[in-house]
């Protein structure tokens, strides 16, 4: 036998072994992924599921009391800290599931790359064949400009936005004139944290349809000057 097929008979070989230690990589890569999709939803699930028991268990002891006619500013407050805490929950696990989406996603993506070098079937693959792959590839777009002018589109009709928050954030801080009531300073702190995130998200919330107003402003006056010009 000549040391060409020697050679051959190795570079086969070492092929083989490649293939079966990328083809062992690729179930562990495909059982985290599953691993970390079935425990992300089930840690987001049961976090959610908890914050809106909490708030519909003291909105209905706010709705019994209330038409018992005993005094319940201070189960107010109560149930305003719980649907306050519920919102904020689902903010942080909006950002939690994007974020493990993120990773799947490239979990993913890097089995998609490992399958591509495999079906390449060379051993050594040049570095703009991978680019030239991964952008030809593009990831989903999402159309924002339609999405923006149908936000205008809808909000252009609703009623100008006030902070009709008001009465709410007073309950989160146990600020009623005509009752006042006693709390620790622990429970007066968390409250405090609770009604400056709910001021914070009105903020936003104004400044998001400021902004979508101006952005609605600029687009009818360009198109307005694209008609003019051409008429």
């Amino acid at each position: 036998m000549s040391d060409f097929d020697d050679s051959q008979i190795n570079l086969s070989t070492s092929i083989d072994n490649e293939e079966v230690a990328l083809s062992k990589y690729e179930d562990e890569l495909e059982r985290t992924i599953q691993e970390n999709l079935t425990n992300g939803q089930d840690l987001h699930t049961q976090k959610l599921f908890l914050a809106f028991q909490t708030a519909a268990t003291n909105v209905t002891k706010m709705f019994r009391e209330r038409s018992s006619g005993t005094n319940a500013w201070t189960t107010f407050h109560t149930a305003a800290q719980s649907v306050t805490m519920f919102y904020k929950e689902s903010l942080d696990t909006l950002k939690d599931a994007i974020q493990l989406g993120i990773l799947n996603g490239e979990q993913r993506k890097t089995k998609q790359l490992l399958r591509w070098t495999r079906r390449r079937q060379r051993r050594h693959i040049r570095t703009d064949e991978i680019y030239d792959y991964l952008v030809g590839r593009p990831p989903y777009r999402v159309s924002y400009t339609s999405e923006i002018d149908h936000t205008n589109n809808t909000s252009s009709n609703q009623p100008p936005i006030v902070d009709d928050l008001h009465t709410f954030r007073q309950a989160l801080v146990m600020d009623d004139n005509d009752n006042k009531t006693h709390v620790d300073i622990s429970s007066n702190r968390h409250s405090e944290q609770l009604e400056s995130f709910v001021r914070q998200q009105v903020d936003n919330q104004l400044a998001r349809k400021r902004d979508y107003h101006s952005a609605d402003l600029i687009t009818n006056d360009s198109q307005k000057s694209k008609r003019t010009r051409y008429t």
